[in-house]
């Protein structure tokens, strides 16, 4: 049981308050919370839409993607994917890297939009439908 507190509170401690300003501080973190999809996913959630473009002004590196796209699909709520693949779009290398994703990740994307078409506030919702369809069409699964 104690051993069951300390690694809950050790978890709130590992997941930073701020979204980051730069690709090295994402990288950092990410590389802290690389065995834990779940904590990187609850970091995800504190991200805008703009995180992405102000940080990604070079590439992510291929394995980054391929942990955030797992990370989405296992443990994000939809309001948390909608808003990292949007912000996503914005990237400079967005094309480049939808071009270049490996076959695994192509497969896991489509399960994200697959999740996010079965969940019930954003099926009910014709704006969120429609922002879904749209960045499938980004992401070329459309």
């Amino acid at each position: 049981p104690t051993k069951t507190k300390s690694v809950s509170s050790m978890r709130q401690a590992e997941i930073p308050s701020e979204p980051p300003k730069t690709l090295y501080e994402l990288e950092r973190i990410w590389r802290s919370m690389k065995d834990r999809p779940d904590l990187f996913a609850q970091y995800l959630a504190i991200f805008k839409k703009s995180t992405f473009k102000k940080v990604a002004k070079e590439s992510l590196s291929s394995e980054l993607l391929t942990c955030l796209f797992v990370a989405l699909r296992d443990h994000a709520a939809s309001n948390v994917i909608l808003t990292v693949l949007d912000g996503l779009t914005q990237t400079s290398g967005f094309s480049m890297m939808v071009h270049l994703l490996p076959a695994g990740d192509t497969l896991c994307m489509q399960s994200i939009f697959a999740k996010l078409l079965i969940d019930g506030e954003v099926s009910s919702s014709s704006g969120k439908l429609e922002e879904v369809n749209s960045l499938k069409k980004k992401y070329g699964l459309a």
